[in-house]
């Protein structure tokens, strides 16, 4: 699993702390991990257009979309796509970059990827158990 951490920064070449990860992508949909709540919606210089969901305790920030398919206070289930991959905002060219924060601080997004991977295995087995 990847951790956080400072990386050089791709325009100023100096080492600064990336609180993400960046995800290969190409006018893809970018779908909700989870069940939540859409707590912002905007853009700005940094994160282009972004999209920011409330999982409980969790936010996830998706960021440098093209476009925008949700809006403040809409809820949305795991697989809702809440917009498409661009490269707006301070990107060096299209992909998504995503950020989690947990309580305010930042958590690396592959720990929620492992938990729902998790997750959906355990299920899966508990169903495979029922037949």
């Amino acid at each position: 699993m990847c951790k956080l951490k400072s990386r050089p920064d791709p325009f100023t070449g100096k080492r600064k702390f990336h609180n993400g990860i960046d995800l290969h992508a190409r006018g893809d949909k970018v779908l909700a991990m989870m069940e939540g709540t859409v707590i912002k919606v905007g853009q700005d210089r940094a994160s282009g257009k972004y999209v920011v969901l409330r999982h409980g305790e969790f936010t996830v920030s998706y960021c440098h979309l093209s476009r925008i398919l949700v809006g403040k206070g809409a809820v949305v289930r795991p697989r809702d796509a809440v917009g498409i991959t661009g490269n707006t905002g301070r990107s060096t060219g299209e992909h998504l970059h995503i950020t989690c924060r947990r309580n305010g601080k930042s958590v690396n997004p592959a720990k929620i990827f492992n938990y729902i991977k998790t997750t959906r295995e355990k299920c899966l087995a508990a169903l495979a158990e029922m037949s």
